[in-house]
């Protein structure tokens, strides 16, 4: 393969390329398309005012750059030694995080809207004919997933617990409420659904609203995993 050759590639095709046998010159050019790519696409997200609705880790929302190699290839450690850089292997390394975030449905304008589509109408279904879902009650179910994940911990290596059946179940119930629950009392019913399951986060919720149990009907529509694929 040539630079001709790469230079009258796709994305899709150079998102699939195979990096034996390429030059540096020819993978620092493979690089620089995918990371111009995913800047354009952040972009777009950005005018959009969607690039905080995305799963992008917050420096993939910044954007990337491509590696940007030392002088004479070499660096200095803290021991004076002087290092040679193998900057062919650190641009495919750089071109190789281009295509992971690529390759996220939520680095498109189109694959976010398509999320939040699915989301509000998970989040209508659960909330029932009687309960509409207006700008207001969305509002405050993304608020509570914000602090669901914050509850639980987004260092943890199960960073989508906060998208679980069971937190997503216990906000809708929150949000669904005939009573109005306020947001401390709440993020309290969101710990104790992370700690203790459904259960229990609704023992809670109903001290809360001081609720007869006698009156409460135990037919509960549970989301599902399959409810949520797609979303999280």
């Amino acid at each position: 393969m040539d630079m001709k050759m790469l230079k009258g590639m796709s994305l899709d095709d150079l998102l699939n390329v195979d990096y034996t046998g390429l030059t540096e010159p020819e993978v620092a050019y493979v690089e620089k398309r995918l990371i111009n790519a995913v800047n354009r696409r952040v972009k777009k997200l950005k005018e959009a005012g969607l690039i905080s609705h995305t799963r992008l880790s917050a420096k993939e929302k910044k954007g990337l750059s491509t590696y940007k190699a030392p002088k004479g290839g070499v660096r200095t450690t803290r021991g004076g030694k002087t290092v040679r850089i193998n900057i062919r292997n650190k641009r495919i390394k750089s071109a190789n995080k281009a295509r992971e975030v690529l390759s996220k449905k939520t680095s498109r304008v189109s694959g976010v809207t398509a999320q939040e589509e699915r989301y509000r109408q998970v989040i209508s279904d659960k909330l029932g004919k009687d309960v509409k879902l207006d700008k207001r009650r969305l509002k405050r179910v993304n608020k509570l997933m914000k602090k669901a994940e914050e509850l639980y911990g987004l260092g943890n290596d199960n960073k989508k617990f906060s998208g679980s059946p069971i937190v997503l179940q216990t906000i809708v119930d929150i949000v669904k409420s005939r009573k109005y629950i306020r947001n401390e009392d709440a993020e309290e019913i969101i710990q104790e659904a992370i700690d203790r399951g459904y259960k229990s986060a609704q023992d809670l919720m109903k001290t809360f609203l001081d609720i007869d149990e006698d009156n409460e009907s135990d037919d509960i529509d549970f989301l599902t995993e399959n409810d949520l694929y797609g979303i999280f």
